[in-house]
């Protein structure tokens, strides 16, 4: 594992009106590692990531994305270091009159100039990888479960090869199949394109099995952080 830092969060604030979220939350991540944050339901692991990931601005405190600060750098430093960055978010945020292929697709079209063929064969390894099947190429979200949804969501978040993959609850809407399935490529990733994971989720035992380290957040902070067996 490089000893360099991916993330760096340094006294980190947040919060909505009156009410505080993260008070003065401090975290390193390292490149090539999987680190998963854990906590009880509205602790702020969510919000938590999204801030990292430049979803949401801090009251105070700040993130640095591979030595980027991602709240105050120049737009288009930004614009670029996000290319990098994929999102799996808890409900999916798939586009909802687009179809499944299109949805994964997007990042590619948006960002690359490659051709069509080229993003169709790049999307279609994606969706191998996670095991989607093609029958669902032309569906719309609201025509499959959230497990699928999930899946496709973190192909989309794949497609682009980013160095960091942050994914919103692990486990929401799965079976047991599909998590067996997701971490699995989860690690298979890690090991292969040196992928670095921040992972949400309620689940202390399945974070324990797939990190690096296991961060806890309770009552707006970090308040330890332990060997995974990842």
């Amino acid at each position: 594992m490089n000893h360099g830092v991916m993330v760096k969060v340094r006294n980190l604030h947040f919060g909505y009106n009156s009410r505080n979220i993260l008070t003065g939350v401090s975290l390193e991540v390292f490149p090539g590692e999987i680190l998963v944050i854990v906590g009880p339901s509205g602790s702020g692991k969510s919000t938590l990531l999204k801030l990292c990931a430049g979803l949401f601005y801090p009251k105070d405190g700040d993130v640095q994305v591979k030595g980027l600060n991602i709240h105050n750098a120049p737009k288009d430093d930004v614009r670029r270091l996000r290319e990098k960055i994929g999102f799996v978010f808890q409900d999916g945020a798939l586009i909802s009159n687009t179809c499944i292929l299109d949805n994964i697709a997007l990042p590619l079209r948006y960002h690359t100039r490659l051709s069509e063929s080229e993003i169709e064969k790049s999307v279609s390894r994606k969706m191998e990888l996670l095991q989607i099947d093609r029958t669902y190429d032309y569906l719309l979200p609201a025509q499959l479960s959230l497990g699928i949804k999930k899946k496709v969501c973190f192909a989309r978040a794949l497609v682009m090869e980013p160095d960091i993959i942050f994914y919103d609850e692990l486990t929401a809407g799965l079976d047991a199949q599909d998590i067996q399935t997701t971490t699995g490529i989860i690690k298979d990733l890690k090991d292969v394109l040196n992928v670095t994971y921040i992972i949400a989720s309620g689940d202390i035992s399945l974070a324990s099995s797939i990190a690096d380290r296991v961060a806890t957040l309770k009552n707006g902070k970090i308040i330890e952080t332990v060997r995974g067996m990842g």
